[in-house]
């Protein structure tokens, strides 16, 4: 008998006081974000799990929910370096990422460059980014790496065509203000060294180029998105100065550049 009234008791003395009819989702405290562990637990099938929280609008009001958990080969890993769905990160996080691009480009020449310049007509310049690799920090909006650039300027003087190159490698620097590297408004600059093209004549008067080595800065601006979930389409417009000589920067040129590029 007294076994059965201590099994009784908590029913008897509580149920006077809980409305189950009435009792809502709502007036049920759940356990918030931070208080339950994520990043760390039991090993599934090699991988830990890995998730953010959700909102969620039911009865009683809106409550904290889970998604599916993500999963990661590590076990203390950072947000940036897990691969949310679309509607957090639009395209995936890399370990690196790969750039090319090419654009038209308008071109000024410093010094007695521009002279030469100026007897031509017609023609065409292009800006080429031959090859750019890169790699991720500050929670997956900046990257920082080295870009090779090739710059052709093509144009006729009476009978003749000159086409003059340049060829740069710098460091590189992006930040991005979407979510993640490539994606939304960015900005960019750039800091190398090359081979300038110095407009001149050769021995038949004709005009040629020669080259010499110089620095190279540039700022841009653009913006970019996911093409696929590993491929991002970045357009940008940047302001590019060369000089042939760090003492001297009369000779070199000035550019401008509108380009389409795809980061990898």
């Amino acid at each position: 008998m007294r076994f059965i009234l201590l099994i009784l008791f908590p029913f008897i003395v509580f149920s006077g006081e809980i409305d189950f009819d009435n009792l809502e989702l709502g007036d049920v405290d759940l356990p918030s974000f931070e208080e339950i562990e994520i990043k760390k637990g039991p090993k599934i099938e090699g991988q830990y799990p890995s998730t953010i929280n959700h909102l969620s609008d039911g009865p009683g009001g809106i409550h904290e929910t889970f998604a599916p958990p993500k999963y990661s080969a590590e076990k203390d890993i950072e947000d940036s370096q897990i691969n949310w769905d679309e509607d957090i990160y639009p395209s995936k996080n890399e370990k690196y990422y790969l750039y090319f691009g090419l654009g038209p480009a308008s071109l000024k020449y410093s010094g007695s460059g521009e002279d030469y310049r100026s007897m031509g007509s017609g023609g065409f310049t292009l800006s080429l980014d031959l090859f750019g690799a890169y790699w991720p920090k500050y929670n997956q909006k900046f990257m920082y790496g080295v870009l090779v650039n090739l710059l052709l300027d093509q144009f006729t003087i009476d009978d003749y065509s000159v086409t003059q190159l340049q060829l740069t490698s710098a460091i590189s620097l992006y930040y991005f203000l979407g979510p993640n590297i490539g994606s939304g408004f960015y900005f960019r600059g750039d800091l190398g060294i090359g081979l300038i093209p110095l407009l001149t004549t050769n021995e038949n008067s004709n005009v040629t180029s020669n080259w010499l080595w110089g620095g190279n800065w540039l700022l841009g601006a653009g913006y970019a998105f996911p093409f696929w979930e590993e491929t991002r389409i970045i357009l940008g417009l940047s302001m590019s100065n060369s000089y042939t000589s760090f003492s001297d920067y009369k000779e070199g040129n000035e550019s401008y550049v509108l380009s389409l590029g795809g980061l990898f």
